[in-house]
């Protein structure tokens, strides 16, 4: 990994906390993941940040940005886009919709029908979509930052588990400390997000993902993770699919890059896997109890000692 790289990396992680205040983990967590190219959701209440610290990220990284506020009238056409008849020309043309993207938030995704869900889903995954017989490819550093709502708010439709698994990683924004919040009154953090200029351009960004495919993965740490998704399996009694595993891997990857290294270490994989598992064993659960699940389990399997 270059130095020019680091520099960068320090430089956005530095500029987030300053607009993100308080919340340095979500954003190790968020920067991790767009580079490895991973969905996140994150579950909170309104209010807590979620838009900013996703905006804030997207400017930084230089990479286009749309909102999507999900609802219960949402219609797919209105995430994908649709067909219609042009006039002049006498045929059809794709009207594209906000998911062709960069960066995309997903705002209240539960709020949404289970149809729309499903038609939103299935984009995040194939990363194309499908409009009366003809494919669309959505952008290569298609990302999704969605949100929702705690499942016990009136309203709500609880994401199936085979669509929980799409996301790489989860986490709740958490609620500030007084001082964090004399810090954001005093900022005005709102107005100072809408300044951001980007510190990477396309080729930085896609110079960082290839650091990051390249990172060394030692045996030690493979068969860490194997044992971390073997246990999980056997003390909660839930299917965890190996894409979990892989999440955890390039997930871990890309965090060794922000803090400078071309290796990654158990405590990688630690710092990882609660956020990487909590959602795919919450069953229907506030996320966060997943996550405490996870790291309590975690408690009781032993790191390997790195080589």
């Amino acid at each position: 990994m270059n130095l020019e790289s680091q520099k960068l990396l320090k430089e956005l992680v530095d500029y987030s906390d300053e607009i993100v205040i308080g919340k340095n983990k979500q954003i190790i967590i968020t920067i991790a993941a767009i580079l490895s190219g991973g969905h996140i959701l994150i579950e909170d209440v309104p209010g807590m940040g979620k838009t900013t610290l996703a905006h804030t990220i997207s400017s930084l990284f230089g990479l286009e940005y749309n909102r999507i506020q999900f609802t219960s009238d949402l219609m797919p056409a209105d995430i994908l886009g649709f067909k219609y008849l042009d006039q002049e020309s006498g045929k059809f043309t794709f009207s594209k919709g906000p998911i062709f993207t960069n960066i995309l938030l997903a705002d209240e995704i539960n709020r949404a029908s289970p149809k729309s869900q499903s038609a939103f889903l299935q984009a995040m995954e194939e990363r194309e979509i499908s409009i009366e017989g003809e494919d669309f490819k959505l952008n290569e550093n298609f990302v999704v930052i969605a949100t929702q709502n705690p499942e016990d708010q009136v309203g709500t439709h609880p994401l199936p588990e085979s669509q929980v698994d799409r996301f790489s990683v989860s986490f709740s924004m958490g609620g500030n400390t007084r001082e964090d919040e004399r810090k954001i009154l005093l900022n005005e953090v709102r107005s100072t997000a809408k300044k951001i200029t980007a510190l990477l351009n396309n080729d930085q960004f896609n110079s960082i993902k290839k650091d990051i495919s390249q990172c060394q993965v030692s045996d030690n740490c493979f068969e860490f993770i194997l044992d971390i998704l073997t246990t999980v399996r056997e003390k909660l009694g839930h299917h965890i699919s190996i894409r979990a595993g892989h999440d955890i891997k390039k997930l871990s990857r890309a965090k060794a890059i922000v803090d400078g290294r071309d290796f990654i270490t158990p405590d990688d994989i630690l710092f990882f896997a609660p956020f990487v598992l909590g959602h795919r064993v919450s069953s229907g659960e506030d996320i966060e109890l997943g996550i405490n699940k996870i790291k309590s389990i975690l408690s009781q399997i032993e790191a390997p000692i790195r080589n």
